[in-house]
């Protein structure tokens, strides 16, 4: 956002509480038409499902002025990929089965192309698990969630039915919360 007027007393403030939100110093004053930018360092103490966010608060022409913005952060940030054998996966998907399995049916958004799906999946995170599936138009992925709780195992299927543009999409972890959002963040991208 550009303006013609001067900010004064130009404070942003961070607002989370799953998260430690460390900004870098940032100018109190800003000139007309000057922007700034405000880096952000994030460190994880649980999984969270609201995004946090960064209040801006300024003086223009006198008035306080206050703005919200939601930063897009969201728990796959926190995803790393982990690289499974045919039997370790099934070992673990067996192991984890009687935890927190989640699995919901939707209709394809977008284009159904293994490729972009691939790419889609790719940005959650966690590593596509090749020759897992019988079935090559399905994904198979795992990643482990990290944050200063223990460490949380993510195993995800999506099969994809091409003839009726219908995604099937099984998560299972060890907790509960962490499924239910990788099964939002899944459904948002497809």
């Amino acid at each position: 956002m550009q303006t013609i007027h001067e900010f004064l007393q130009f404070f942003p403030n961070l607002e989370s509480d799953k998260l430690v939100l460390k900004k870098k110093i940032c100018p109190t004053f800003l000139a007309p038409n000057e922007e700034t930018v405000q880096e952000i360092e994030v460190e994880c103490l649980q999984d969270f499902t609201r995004r946090p966010a960064l209040s801006i608060t300024y003086n223009l022409n006198g008035s306080f002025q206050s703005l919200d913005v939601q930063i897009p952060l969201t728990l796959n940030k926190f995803i790393e990929p982990i690289t499974l054998s045919f039997d370790q996966f099934f070992s673990k998907w067996n192991s984890i089965q009687q935890c927190h399995e989640f699995v919901t049916t939707f209709p394809a958004k977008y284009i159904m192309n293994k490729d972009l799906l691939r790419c889609k999946l790719n940005g959650l995170g966690m590593m596509i698990l090749d020759n897992i599936d019988k079935n090559s138009s399905n994904f198979v992925c795992a990643g482990i969630f990290y944050s200063r709780m223990p460490p949380v195992g993510i195993l995800l299927r999506l099969e994809c039915s091409l003839s009726t543009f219908m995604y099937r999409l099984t998560v299972r972890s060890v907790k509960k919360t962490v499924s239910e959002e990788i099964i939002k963040l899944v459904q948002l991208l497809l």
